[in-house]
């Protein structure tokens, strides 16, 4: 399992056009929700919810219908088939793909960097994880 975030893959564009259902989603709290951490502790598990980091799940229908570009990149095979072909130790079954909005520079998943030279909207980039399994 892992995750990959590649920023300024698309162009500006069709980056453009994602961003928009990206805010979109946000506006509707059904579709995209507090990201959160699972904690555990003493078999205890708990949410910690993270302010201004929102989330989509690309893999649900609702999803896919209120934004038809990122769910056709939920639909495709292709970035798996890729990735089995050239790594295939990862024998790649499934995907599932995340929106992510952050609000504000300092809310940026750990794990990811802009390798983008900044913009003032650079909060509003689009922000995805690739899970797969």
């Amino acid at each position: 399992r892992g995750f990959a975030v590649i920023d300024g893959v698309f162009g500006p564009p069709k980056a453009d056009a994602l961003s928009a259902e990206v805010r979109a989603l946000k506006q509707d709290h059904h579709l995209m929700g507090l990201n959160s951490t699972v904690l555990v502790r003493a078999n205890t598990r708990s949410l910690l919810e993270k302010r201004g980091v929102w989330e989509a799940e690309l893999q649900e229908s609702a999803t896919q219908a209120a934004a038809p570009l990122l769910g056709a990149l939920q639909q495709s095979t292709q970035l798996r088939t890729l990735l089995s072909v050239y790594m295939p130790q990862l024998a790649l079954t499934s995907q599932a793909i995340k929106a992510q909005f952050n609000e504000g520079l300092r809310h940026c998943a750990s794990e990811s960097y802009c390798n983008m030279p900044f913009q003032a909207n650079c909060r509003q980039r689009v922000r995805s994880a690739a899970h797969f399994k």
